[in-house]
């Protein structure tokens, strides 16, 4: 029994050792030898490393050190590596590293393997994502042809169609787009006819548009999208009739077509819009109709002759008080304030908070008493529109009012908050302070105490002052308690937001605290006060001590 106890003994011992043996044979971690070519590996080295090492991890790591480091001179050392090294996963490295480069020398040799490798993933993939990076035309034809090759096909391989396309988008080869027309049978036949619009709409040429109109024409609600998506990409005064419909049928590009709608301007918009406006299909705040969206377009677009209109059809329809107040608030239209006025004091209307909103942005001082009336509102109707235009208006003698409600109204909580934050009134400090602790419960946080905290936050910062850069320093050196962590994530938000010289020597002794979320907050603050730029803490700190 002795004796088999020692020959197992043995065994296990040469197996042992001869583990640890071949453990010595292995390759270093990539990660340490990483470290080693970023402190110490000169390009030389790495040169030796990539053409002689056996083990192709080393060399892959040495070739992009040599592209993070843009040794512009090894690029024909690449562009060879790429073509004829015996390791696939070599060339694969190669063709990312020229990508990272931007080496356009690089573009021949990788259309080439492009066109050539149709069978070889990823390297297909990396070669796609290099041209894209590197952004030279001359890549088109290559890029082109890629779109039909069978590993690309839309319907199967989702995620590499997507960065083809982007890497169409990206080298802006108007080739690329006049191949489409010219071969647009050939695109319908290989189901590339969404993908097609989308580089038509980012590199537009001549015919483009009446292509993309002609294939939106069709009932169907994805190529609709897919077509308004190029249109407004390619701002087409053309797609207007589409982008209207997008917005009287509230789809999913219904807000897209508000932006491209304000930016395009057309005058031709401002009736097809109010008509869609006095349907009053406003929808909800997550969902919204038809009605909402026109307001917007309508609030965006610069003419004339929209406040006009928009207050016609309110002095007839009170039902549209709230969209109307929108449009009527954002052009600043001063004739519209009597009507806002009287119905506004009418409680038994609708839209309250937005038209106290919109005698706020049209800044009519006049309507201050009334407003303060309306704060004062326990059915709330209007009351969060009042407290945000008088905080706009910055009226000051509303602030006790507003630091009393602060107590009282939780229904409008959040607009009192940035009501007193936008008065940078000195007295609402400590109440806003207090609030803040008093959140600290746990009721508080359920109901949403955290987010209020940060509305607290941001009125501080607009604020400042001595009290409230006391604040920041109690946050971030709170003693331990439930909410400690909470208090710090605020303390590093307003001392990374804090525009305030006199935070300097609290952000340079931060420099040195254990926690690195606050030493970068330190940095931050430091980059904003003394607009410097020294990088990574280490720096920051050399320039304190001096």
């Amino acid at each position: 029994m002795k004796k088999v106890i020692w020959v197992f003994s043995v065994v296990f011992f040469l197996a042992l050792t001869t583990g640890f043996i071949d453990a010595f044979n292995d390759p270093p971690p990539t990660g340490r030898y990483k470290e080693y070519l970023k402190n110490g590996g000169k390009a030389d080295s790495r040169i030796k490393l990539i053409l002689g090492d056996e083990y192709y991890a080393r060399r892959n790591e040495a070739i992009f050190a040599l592209a993070d480091d843009d040794e512009r001179q090894y690029i024909p050392l690449l562009i060879k590596l790429l073509q004829s090294d015996d390791h696939m996963a070599i060339r694969n490295v190669s063709a990312s590293a020229l990508g990272r480069m931007k080496a356009r020398e690089a573009v021949p040799a990788l259309a080439k393997l492009l066109l050539e490798q149709q069978a070889h993933k990823p390297f297909e993939t990396t070669i796609v994502n290099a041209l894209g990076e590197i952004g030279d035309p001359k890549a088109g034809p290559a890029l082109y042809e890629a779109l039909f090759f069978e590993s690309f096909g839309g319907q199967y391989y989702g995620t590499d169609l997507f960065k083809l396309t982007k890497a169409i988008i990206a080298v802006k080869s108007t080739y690329v787009s006049n191949q489409i027309l010219r071969q647009s049978d050939r695109i319908k036949n290989s189901g590339l006819l969404d993908t097609a619009i989308d580089i038509l709409g980012e590199i537009p040429v001549e015919g483009s548009e009446k292509f993309i109109l002609e294939y939106a024409k069709e009932d169907d609600e994805n190529r609709l999208r897919v077509a308004s998506r190029a249109l407004i990409v390619m701002k087409s005064k053309n797609g207007i009739p589409i982008l209207i419909k997008n917005i009287e049928k509230a789809t999913s590009m219904a807000n897209e077509s508000v932006t491209a709608l304000g930016e395009i301007n057309s005058q031709d918009t401002v009736d097809p819009l109010i008509e869609i406006l006095e349907l009053n299909q406003e929808g909800t705040r997550y969902n919204p109709g038809p009605s909402r969206f026109a307001a917007k377009a309508l609030a965006l677009m610069k003419h004339a002759s929209i406040p006009v209109k928009v207050l016609e059809k309110l002095e007839n329809n009170s039902s549209i008080n709230k969209l109307a107040a929108f449009v009527l608030g954002r052009h600043e239209y001063v004739p519209a304030v009597p009507l806002l006025r009287k119905r506004l004091a009418n409680s038994a209307h609708r839209g309250h908070d937005e038209m106290a909103i919109a005698l706020g942005m049209i800044n009519d001082r006049d309507s201050i008493p009334l407003l303060m009336v309306v704060l004062r509102r326990h059915n709330s109707k209007g009351s969060g529109g009042a407290a945000w235009a008088l905080g706009t208006m910055r009226v000051t003698r509303a602030v006790p009012l507003l630091i009393q409600l602060l107590d009282e109204d939780s229904i409008i909580f959040v607009q009192i908050i940035d009501a007193l934050g936008s008065m940078k009134d000195r007295r609402a400090i400590r109440p806003l302070i207090r609030t803040f602790y008093d959140l600290e419960t746990f009721q508080a946080v359920a109901l949403g105490g955290s987010i209020y905290n940060l509305n607290i936050a941001s009125s501080l910062i607009n604020i400042g002052g001595h009290q409230v850069r006391q604040f920041v320093r109690d946050c971030i050196y709170s003693s331990w308690s439930p909410w400690s962590e909470n208090r710090r994530t605020i303390g590093r938000f307003m001392l990374s937001n804090m525009k305030d010289k006199k935070l300097i020597p609290l952000a340079k002794e931060l420099l040195n605290h254990s926690d690195p979320k606050i030493r970068k907050s330190a940095t931050v603050c430091l980059r904003v006060n003394t607009e410097k730029e020294m990088g990574r803490v280490s720096n920051w700190r050399s320039w304190a001590e001096q």
